[in-house]
């Protein structure tokens, strides 16, 4: 069984039932894989600082972004 709880702590997973055996249980095993996540790309397109707004918007919109620890 699972739940958002589940979902949000492990992004993908793994279960394999097992044979049951002298118990009326059967086992299951669980398998976290580790999926490679893409990476974000940014892409600047060079015609958007030809709008005379460009400096201005820019200008705007630096301080909003949050910030990115280093390490």
């Amino acid at each position: 069984m699972h739940n958002t709880l589940w979902y949000n702590t492990f992004a993908y997973t793994h279960v394999f039932y097992q044979p049951q055996g002298l118990s009326d249980h059967s086992p299951i095993s669980l398998d976290f894989p580790t999926c490679p996540k893409t990476k974000p790309s940014f892409q600047f397109c060079d015609m958007w600082i030809t709008d005379p707004q460009f400096l201005e918007l820019v200008a705007m919109n630096v301080d909003k972004q949050p910030c990115v620890s280093k390490l």
